[in-house]
C-alpha cells in the first residue's frame, strides 16, 4: 500500500506516525503560542457549559483530528482535502471551528489552529490553505447560524400574549416572526382562550414588518384551528389591499380590520363590553 502512495502522502503518514502524543503537544505550543485568547483561556482554565476546561476539549478534538487523518492517509491517493477519505477528519475540523464559534473564540483563534499545525506537519502549503478554508466557512457558518437562532428565540419571546378584560385575549404581532413563533404565539394565545372561555379575541398585526406575509401565515394557522376555535377572532394591523383581497374568502368568525380600533368594536360587543365603533 505504502508503494502507491504519493510522496507527499508518505511523508505527511509518516510524520503522524512517528508520535502522536508528541505531535500533539507541540502542535498544542505552536497554538498557544499564536493565540493569546487560548493562551489565556488555558491559564485559567476556564470551563465550557458542561463544566469542562474549554482547553481541555479543543486538545481533545485536535487528538481526535490528528487520528482521524492518520485513517484517511492510510486508504489515499492524493493529498486532496475534497477527497472521500478525508470526511471524516474534515467533519471534526469543521465540527471543532463550529464550536468555537459557539465557545466565544474567534475565527483568528480558529485559523491558529491551522496554521499552527502547519509548524509540526510535513505538507504541501496548499494543504493547510485548504484546511484554512473548511476552518473559516465552518466558524462563520455556526456564527451565523448561533444568531439566527438568537434572533427566533427574541421573536419567539415578543409576541405579546396578554388580555385587554378578563374575557377578552389579545396577540400583539411585533418584529418580523418566522412560522415557528407565530405557531408558540399562537398556541399560547389558545390556551388563554380556552382557559378564560373567550368569546372573542384579537390580533394585532400592526407592529409588523412584513403584516402582508406575516398576517397571511397567521391566517392559514387560524384556518388550521377553525375546528378548535369557538371565539370570534378579530385580525387588525391589515392594509387596504390585503382587505380588498381576503374579504368574503375567510370564515364567518374572523372579522379583518386596518385598525385596532375596528377590532376592539367588534370583540368588545361579542364580549358584551362598551367600546365606540369606528
Amino acid at each position: 500500500m505504502l508503494a502507491a502512495m504519493p510522496d507527499d502522502v508518505k511523508i505527511l503518514l509518516a510524520g503522524l506516525e512517528a508520535g502522536r502524543d508528541t505531535l500533539l503537544a507541540r502542535w498544542r505550543e505552536e497554538l498557544l503560542r499564536r493565540s493569546w485568547s487560548l493562551r489565556r483561556m488555558h491559564a485559567c482554565a476556564a470551563p465550557d457549559a458542561g463544566g469542562r476546561p474549554s482547553f481541555e476539549l479543543l486538545q481533545e478534538r485536535c487528538g481526535l483530528f490528528l487520528e482521524a487523518l492518520a485513517q484517511g492517509l492510510r486508504g489515499a491517493h492524493a493529498l486532496e482535502i475534497g477527497a472521500p477519505e478525508y470526511r471524516e477528519p474534515v467533519q471534526i475540523l469543521s465540527f471543532t471551528a463550529g464550536w468555537m464559534a459557539g465557545s466565544g473564540m474567534t475565527v483568528t483563534d480558529a485559523l491558529a489552529l491551522v496554521h499552527s499545525l502547519q509548524e509540526v506537519l510535513p505538507a504541501p502549503r496548499e494543504f493547510f490553505q485548504a484546511l484554512a478554508l473548511v476552518v473559516s466557512e465552518a466558524h462563520c457558518a455556526a456564527l451565523s447560524q448561533n444568531a439566527q437562532a438568537r434572533y427566533r428565540d427574541a421573536m419567539e419571546k415578543s409576541q405579546l400574549v396578554c388580555t385587554l378584560h378578563p374575557s377578552l385575549p389579545c396577540l400583539f404581532l411585533v418584529g418580523d416572526p418566522d412560522l415557528q413563533a407565530l405557531d408558540d404565539a399562537m398556541g399560547r394565545l389558545m390556551m388563554l382562550v380556552v382557559m378564560r372561555e373567550a368569546p372573542a379575541l384579537i390580533v394585532d398585526g400592526s407592529g409588523l414588518f412584513h403584516p402582508e406575509r406575516v398576517l397571511r401565515d397567521v391566517l392559514s394557522l387560524l384556518s388550521k384551528r377553525s375546528a378548535e376555535l369557538p371565539a370570534q377572532v378579530c385580525v387588525s394591523g391589515l392594509t387596504p389591499e390585503m382587505l380588498r383581497e381576503l374579504r368574503g374568502v375567510t370564515s364567518a368568525r374572523v372579522s379583518m380590520h386596518e385598525t385596532m380600533q375596528g377590532a376592539l368594536a367588534v370583540a368588545a360587543e361579542r364580549c358584551g363590553l362598551s367600546w365606540p365603533h369606528e
